[in-house]
């Protein structure tokens, strides 16, 4: 085994083994699909009901020495916001608050994606949608796209009874937190101020961006894609292109999105060979079949957002930051580990 493959399965064990979603139900899909719709999300209630969970991750030395250290605290109590990183009783220990909320619709959410990709004419709801999930804070309630837009419900029902889609619906989740543990553990290795004393804008706008090039530039080292980025901003991009709603205290989701599509197309373009050449097992091989289909709908939403989108350039920047600091402090040979 490579040392890539190595990195990869500790960076899988970092975001799944202690996040405590309860996912065996796709051991055993019904095929009935009212009743998985039901089984989702009760399951996912039931990850919330859950004791809180702790992992510790090191990453280091980097090659200035440095052994950073993490203590990711997934739970479902404190507040619905995103995950925040705080010192901790040394320089390099650190502290990760994660509400397990912030990612519990994430199932169903991918799942209206899904369904956007195959029915483009529902990709024009998918703002309705999406503000009508926001409202819904009981997940037992949160609806499926196709319970509000019913004339797709029997096409949806087809494909949501292959494996495809319950392996697909349970990478969005993986996509989701590795994209957010990193862009969370760039904070601290690039050294931002976590002290919780008040900072400019302008300085929270540059450690985000630099914490995506992050993100990004571990990413290439580790030859993983980053396409999960982009489902954590879905809402946010649909806000600020509709409604025209600006974030303020982070850089504008469409930049982060065609940040994250660019490094996620380039992947894809890099890897088509061994993709296709995969000889792992049927479910595997159909995966890797997909992310190849997947090129034209991944160019086309680049296309999209590189000629929609403006104002980027000082986050595009401080991204290119983040993702030269990253280089110049690890490479594929770093050390990164996990608590089991």
């Amino acid at each position: 085994m490579n040392h890539n493959s190595k990195v990869l399965m500790c960076v899988r064990k970092v975001v799944l083994s202690r996040l405590v979603f309860v996912f065996i139900m796709f051991a055993v899909i019904p095929s009935d699909a009212s009743e998985m719709k039901e089984t989702l999300r009760k399951s996912l209630a039931a990850s919330l009901a859950v004791p809180e969970a702790i992992q510790w991750v090191t990453l280091g030395p980097l090659s200035d020495k440095r052994i950073i250290s993490l203590e990711i605290r997934y739970h479902s109590e404190r507040g619905t916001g995103g995950p925040k990183i705080r010192r901790g009783k040394s320089p390099d220990q650190f502290q990760v608050d994660f509400p397990r909320l912030r990612i519990a619709k994430v199932p169903i959410i991918a799942d209206a994606t899904f369904a956007c990709s195959k029915y483009p004419s529902l990709c024009f709801h998918m703002q309705e949608y999406l503000n009508r999930v926001d409202q819904e804070y009981d997940i037992e309630n949160v609806p499926f796209i196709d319970e509000l837009y019913p004339k797709y419900a029997a096409d949806l029902e087809r494909i949501r009874s292959g494996k495809y889609w319950a392996a697909s619906i349970l990478a969005s989740v993986e996509a989701v937190v590795l994209a957010i543990n990193l862009h969370e553990l760039g904070h601290a290795v690039l050294e931002h101020d976590l002290s919780g004393a008040p900072i400019s804008t302008a300085t929270i706008l540059r450690q985000e961006a630099e914490a995506d090039g992050f993100l990004l530039g571990f990413m290439e080292i580790t030859e993983l894609s980053a396409v999960g980025g982009a489902v954590v901003l879905l809402q946010n991009v649909f806000r600020e292109e509709v409604f025209g709603e600006l974030t303020i205290k982070h850089p504008r989701p469409s930049c982060r999105a065609a940040a994250f599509t660019n490094q996620a197309t380039q992947w894809v373009r890099a890897n088509l060979p061994r993709l296709k050449e995969s000889s792992l097992d049927a479910e595997i091989d159909r995966l890797s079949m997909s992310a190849i289909d997947s090129m034209p709908l991944l160019s086309k939403l680049l296309d999209i957002l590189n000629r929609r989108v403006q104002g980027c350039d000082d986050y595009n920047k401080h991204v290119a930051i983040g993702v030269h600091k990253t280089a110049q402090l690890l490479d594929e040979d770093t050390p990164l580990k996990t608590s089991p």
